[in-house]
C-alpha cells in the first residue's frame, strides 16, 4: 500500500497452469491491478479501487486505523468496516461521542490540511501498552 514492486514467480507454463489466467483476472476485476506480463503489457493501477483496497487492508490487520484515515480523502467505510473504525477510534472519542464525529473531524482536518499526500497527518502522538 506505499508502493513497490510485487514478482511473482511462478513455475514453467503447462496445461495444468489455468490457475495463473484465474489469478491475473481476479487481481484485474477485484483490484484494479493490470499484471506486466511482458515488456509489451507494461502493469497498470485503476485508481478508482483505492476504496476496496484500502478497506481490505484495514479489515484484516495490515493497516492501522491512521493508514486508513490518511489512505484516500473521499473514502467511506463499508459497513463491514465501519464497526472496527467504532472499535479503533474510541480511545480518541470524548465520553458518549459517537465514533462517526471523530472520524468526520479526523477526515476534514486530513483533507483540509494535506498539501504533501506523502506525509500523513495523522498520527498517535503516544501509544498505551497494557
Amino acid at each position: 500500500h506505499r508502493g513497490g514492486n510485487i514478482l511473482l514467480y511462478i513455475p514453467e507454463f503447462t496445461e495444468d497452469s489455468v490457475w495463473v489466467n484465474v489469478l491475473i483476472l481476479n487481481l484485474y476485476t477485484r483490484f484494479g491491478i493490470t499484471a506486466g506480463m511482458s515488456e509489451d503489457r507494461s502493469f497498470s493501477y485503476d485508481p478508482r479501487y483505492d476504496t476496496v483496497i484500502a478497506n481490505l487492508l484495514y479489515y484484516y490487520g495490515y493497516i492501522d486505523i491512521f493508514d486508513y484515515l490518511n489512505s484516500n480523502p473521499d473514502i467511506v467505510p463499508g459497513q463491514e468496516v465501519w464497526d472496527k473504525v467504532c472499535i479503533d477510534l474510541a480511545p480518541y472519542c470524548l465520553s458518549g461521542e459517537n465514533g462517526l464525529n471523530v472520524y468526520s473531524r479526523l477526515k476534514y482536518n486530513i483533507m483540509s490540511g494535506n498539501t504533501n499526500p506523502n506525509r500523513p497527518l495523522m498520527v498517535p502522538a503516544m501509544t498505551y501498552i497494557n
